[in-house]
């Protein structure tokens, strides 16, 4: 069993048969280092809002610890429920030594929870497990936050800013049902302005959306 790798043994071997006569011969034997593979990083975990976004995709590095065997580290298999991921091996960025693969996690129809899978790599006969987790959070009602408008006058600019919690960013904002202000409106972002051209108190209903109109609340 070679015990030091990374060298070239130079030897020669002699036979003899029974009538004594010999023959010899120089012979060369390349002894490579064992090959061990690694991931980095060792596990990935994703989270998200049920509904949301995913999460961007990250970028996982499996490395040979033997550089001088040419060794090529291919992605061979995705085991487990793994619904929820997507791998792509960057080969753009493949060298003997290493292989990138790219890790998205999707799962947009997934209810709150946590799921797991098992990615495999190998190369050289061995291999590299690596775990992803995917957790999907419960969402929160959407409530607009309480406020006290302060006061607009005819002819001025005016801008003041409406907040919400809750549900899944981002949010969207308008005028609820056919409510108005003369010369005001709200921004998408739920910023009541613009220039007013009658006095006046008025009363109208403020609108807010989340990311895919899961929720609508509207409040006076």
């Amino acid at each position: 069993t070679p015990t030091v790798g990374g060298l070239v043994y130079s030897f020669a071997a002699q036979v003899q048969d029974s009538a004594r006569a010999t023959a010899n011969a120089y012979l060369m034997i390349d002894i490579v280092s064992s090959t061990t593979l690694s991931a980095d990083p060792a596990s990935v975990a994703f989270e998200q809002l049920f509904g949301g976004l995913p999460p961007s995709p990250v970028t996982l590095t499996v490395n040979s610890a033997n550089p001088s065997s040419g060794v090529q580290v291919v992605l061979s298999s995705e085991t487990g429920s793994c619904a929820w991921l997507n791998l792509t091996t960057l080969t753009s960025f493949n060298t003997p030594e290493s292989v990138r693969a790219e890790a998205d996690a999707t799962g947009l129809n997934l209810t709150p929870g946590t799921y797991t899978c098992l990615a495999d790599f190998t190369g050289a006969g061995k291999n590299v497990t690596v775990p992803f987790t995917l957790t999907v959070q419960p969402v929160s009602p959407l409530i607009i936050n309480d406020m006290v408008l302060p006061p607009a006058t005819v002819g001025q600019p005016y801008a003041s800013t409406f907040t919400a919690m809750g549900g899944v960013s981002p949010y969207q904002w308008a005028f609820g049902s056919s409510t108005q202000v003369p010369g005001l409106y709200i921004t998408l972002g739920g910023v009541l302005t613009g220039t007013p051209v009658e006095a006046g108190t008025f009363t109208f209903d403020a609108e807010v959306r989340d990311y895919g109109f899961e929720q609508v609340v509207k409040k006076s």
